[in-house]
């Protein structure tokens, strides 16, 4: 039988997962911005790699972002479930591997795609968002399965999150309504996504209250 939730969430949850959620990608942000400008004073502006000279920031800014918001989503999202959730002590992990893996991913694809024509398409953009959050939702799966039931809607939820995401921004974040987009969407459903898998939806609760 599955374990159920310690308590039932409710508004103060979706705020708190919502603005967990938004902190953790401002950090790395804010964060990538330091480290690239610490690696700048040391090595230059290019880096040669494969013999290859690059922009020290375009090509390092992906992988340090990655994998600050890999790791400090995961921490901070963990601090919130883990007093709904009686063993989510794997999310930082699961979290960081659910980041990191679409990364990889990407970066095999721009090997067999060194224009970008494909990976940058229009239509390829929202599809690749629906695969990363699925990767993201699927590891952090692992973790829910034990624990919450029909636990394997994350997945879908959570693919579903970034691939609406994916589908408004298209191939680039190019205004500030696309960067805001960014942060809001997949926060605000996968937060209702979770709390309707832990057994509480603000319209349901609204109902119950009705009824009485």
């Amino acid at each position: 039988m599955k374990a159920s939730a310690q308590r039932m969430p409710g508004w103060m949850f979706i705020f708190g997962w919502m603005g967990l959620s938004i902190l953790s990608l401002l950090l790395a942000w804010g964060l990538t911005v330091v480290i690239l400008k610490a690696i700048q004073d040391v090595i230059g502006d290019t880096i040669q790699v494969v013999g290859m000279t690059h922009i020290t920031e375009d090509y390092l800014a992906p992988y340090i972002i990655f994998t600050l918001v890999g790791f400090l989503s995961g921490l901070l999202q963990f601090l919130l479930i883990r007093k709904f959730i009686s063993k989510a002590g794997g999310w930082i992990l699961a979290t960081f591997l659910g980041w990191i893996i679409p990364f990889v991913t990407v970066k095999l694809l721009s090997v067999l795609d060194p224009t970008g024509l494909y990976v940058n398409n229009l239509l390829v953009v929202p599809l690749l968002l629906i695969l990363a959050g699925g990767a993201l939702g699927l590891e952090q799966w692992r973790v829910l399965k034990s624990q919450v039931r029909h636990a394997g809607w994350w997945i879908l939820i959570s693919g579903l999150a970034w691939g609406l995401t994916g589908l408004i921004i298209r191939s680039t974040i190019s205004e500030a309504y696309d960067f805001w987009v960014l942060l809001l969407l997949p926060a605000l459903v996968t937060g209702l996504g979770l709390c309707w898998l832990l057994g509480w939806l603000p319209w349901r609760d609204e109902s119950v209250s009705n009824n009485r």
